[in-house]
């Protein structure tokens, strides 16, 4: 008999997530936080898992909208147990960055360095046993919400979450994605 998602811990359900977004086989990479936090967002507040999902992960209102400590702190667990990696990649000015990204206008020229996530071979393996902690129905959730949002400029990722939840706007820099 499968075991409920409630019964997992907080790092499963993020190495649940990382598994369908980056993907074991292929090892497409989550690129940068922020998506990996709506991302976590969405499942928790879309999905039929929200009920098993309460108080895993506690978003506030922060620069980019929702955000929530607990994912950092658990990324960093995740990778020093060798099961997550992140690379730095280093990307265009800031000033680039911010406006190819549609995000916030900034004069400075300073390089800008965003994290990808990935499995790495052992959290792969891990992975595919949490897999078996579920229901297919709640994995073929998880799936839909990849596929759903995965090709989503992160932009339109940050408004589509701020036009729905419009109360984890609050303290956001960026006032041009949020709804009128």
């Amino acid at each position: 008999m499968q075991n409920e998602l409630r019964q997992l811990d907080r790092e499963d359900v993020l190495l649940l997530l990382m598994s369908a977004l980056s993907g074991c086989g292929t090892k497409q990479p989550v690129a940068g936080i922020t998506r990996l936090e709506k991302m976590m967002f969405l499942l928790q507040k879309e999905t039929r898992l929200s009920g098993k999902l309460q108080n895993k992960f506690n978003f506030e209102p922060w620069k980019f909208g929702p955000f929530s400590k607990e994912i950092y702190e658990d990324l960093d667990l995740l990778a020093s147990l060798d099961l997550v990696e992140a690379e730095e990649q280093e990307l265009p000015s800031y000033a680039e960055f911010t406006e190819e990204n549609n995000l916030v206008e900034s004069e400075a020229d300073e390089p800008v360095v965003q994290k990808l996530f990935s499995l790495t071979d052992r959290g792969c393996k891990v992975a595919e046993k949490l897999k078996g902690a579920i229901s297919d129905a709640d994995w073929a959730e998880v799936m839909q919400l990849k596929k759903r949002f995965e090709k989503v400029p992160l932009t339109r990722l940050i408004q589509y979450v701020y036009q729905k939840y419009p109360d984890t706007t609050s303290k956001s820099v960026l006032e041009h994605l949020k709804p009128r």
